[in-house]
């Protein structure tokens, strides 16, 4: 199994749309898939149920939907992950 080095930050950001716009070493480390692949793709390759219906629901009302859950992200061995998934209102 993949692990993000000892400091390293799993972080990706995602557009308005869904679409992967950044994708760090450390996920390439401890997810298992590479920027190549990923960047451009849309999120819901990789969230589990709860993660999309809280993207979606951010989607639909942006204002309205912030904080910090935990979601299962899907790791290229096909294992999952639980991961922090940090939803910020769009201004």
């Amino acid at each position: 199994m993949n692990t993000a080095r000892q400091g390293e930050k799993v972080a990706f950001l995602i557009d308005p749309w869904g679409q992967i716009a950044t994708w760090n070493d450390a996920c390439v480390h401890f997810l298992g898939y590479s920027a190549q692949d990923m960047l451009g793709k849309n999120v819901s390759s990789l969230l589990d149920e709860a993660g999309l219906r809280l993207f979606r629901e951010y989607i639909d009302t942006p204002t309205s939907v912030s904080g910090r859950w935990r979601v299962e992200v899907a790791r290229a061995d096909g294992d999952y992950a639980l991961c922090n998934l940090i939803l910020v209102p769009q201004v």
